[in-house]
């Protein structure tokens, strides 16, 4: 059974994502406007409605993600050192006896481990670190990756899992004090890493480690000098996705330097 605290924090981070965050606003709009207080009231829902059309257009999406995005570079073997570890963080899978193994991993979780495979292809010797617990699902996060792995070629005792961690500091914690003072890649979407490597540096240094960490990140969801058109102007439920991921990860690297500072 997961822990109270763990499933508390998902509610609260839930509620302060954009949509329920506007709705929550609306209804207090609806309520001053039911106690009379309509000036307030149509003040409040007027700028609710300006800011739901705000975070449902391309340009928000695509500023809030590339600010994350880009700050770190693509890994680039040449100008590495040979890396002993790398380390796919965990996203999502679903089990399904009736899908192709290719689509046992979320969009998310399929381009993690494909960066990671490519990484480790890149430093023979290399371990290929796999994390995730099981959820709701009845195969933990970890083995889903280890079976597409498997699929695609890597050997089963060149992967170490960890099934039981279950958000990004408990990965942190956890392959930190596996890694050490060895080198570690870690692999993740681009708009996860700025908080990823955050979270290693300050696990690195709460455990009195000196690894090499270095970001490895993929699936990006922004794209450099791109030209916009009218359509970008119009809502959508895809730039609506954007900003909710570049929201959630603002949200979290904030909770986490926040938490860094009272612990």
């Amino acid at each position: 059974m997961m822990e109270y605290g763990f499933v508390l924090k998902k509610v609260i981070s839930a509620f302060c994502m954009p949509l329920p965050l506007a709705a929550l606003l609306l209804l207090l709009a609806s309520l001053l406007l039911g106690c009379g207080r309509k000036t307030a009231g149509r003040w409040l829902m007027l700028l609710t409605l300006a800011f739901v059309y705000l975070v449902s257009i391309h340009p928000t999406g695509e500023w809030m993600a590339r600010n994350l995005e880009q700050q770190y570079p693509a890994f680039l073997q040449e100008e590495r050192k040979p890396v002993d570890y790398v380390l796919v963080l965990g996203s999502a899978h679903t089990s399904d006896a009736s899908q192709p193994i290719t689509s046992l991993l979320s969009t998310v979780g399929l381009a993690r481990l494909m960066e990671g495979i490519r990484v480790y292809r890149l430093n023979p010797g290399s371990k290929l670190l796999l994390s995730g617990f099981q959820g709701r699902d009845q195969m933990s996060h970890a083995k889903a990756l280890q079976s597409v792995a498997l699929y695609l070629g890597v050997p089963k005792q060149d992967m170490i899992l960890e099934e039981r961690v279950k958000d990004t500091r408990e990965e942190a914690m956890h392959w930190i004090g596996l890694a050490k003072n060895s080198s570690l890649a870690v692999v993740t979407s681009a708009i996860h890493m700025p908080r990823s490597m955050y979270l290693f540096e300050q696990a690195a240094k709460e455990m009195g480690y000196q690894p090499s960490l270095y970001a490895a990140p993929t699936e990006y969801i922004s794209h450099a000098d791109q030209a916009y058109t009218w359509e970008n102007w119009f809502p959508s439920g895809k730039h609506l996705y954007t900003v909710e991921r570049a929201w959630h990860e603002y949200l979290g690297l904030m909770w986490a330097k926040l938490n860094s500072q009272i612990n």
